[in-house]
């Protein structure tokens, strides 16, 4: 089963993308039990939801990436693997002009899996 890490905002049950900040254009709002997708406008440029493949990496990014609490994971299901990874961006140049600049892309971390829907089943104790 694969792993989702997000951020909490606000009551127990919603969730938001650790992905982006919730302000961001990119944000994606996660509901345990129902299936979520990214925005249209990051469909059309071939970006999707993350999740990881595995349960020690996705704690070994979120140790390095988030150490102050603030990420919870959960195991889910996904539908829609993408076969290929598309370029990482920065989310400061997402999806402003230079977008497709070739000197400003990161590498996505370890275990990382693109996938078109995922659903929140339980949290990971």
């Amino acid at each position: 089963m694969k792993v989702k890490v997000v951020r909490r905002i606000g009551r127990r049950t919603e969730f938001g993308s650790v992905s982006l900040p919730t302000s961001h254009p990119g944000a994606v709002k996660y509901r345990r039990g129902e299936w979520s997708s990214a925005p249209q406008h990051c469909q059309e440029r071939g970006y999707h939801l993350l999740v990881f493949d595995d349960l020690l990496l996705a704690k070994r990014f979120t140790e390095d990436q988030f150490p102050g609490g603030t990420t919870v994971m959960f195991y889910c299901e996904t539908q829609g693997i993408i076969k290929e990874l598309p370029l990482m961006q920065g989310i400061f140049n997402y999806p402003f002009p230079g977008f497709h600049d070739m000197n400003n892309y990161f590498c996505w971390p370890k275990g990382t899996v693109m996938v078109k829907k995922v659903k929140l089943i339980r949290e990971v104790e």
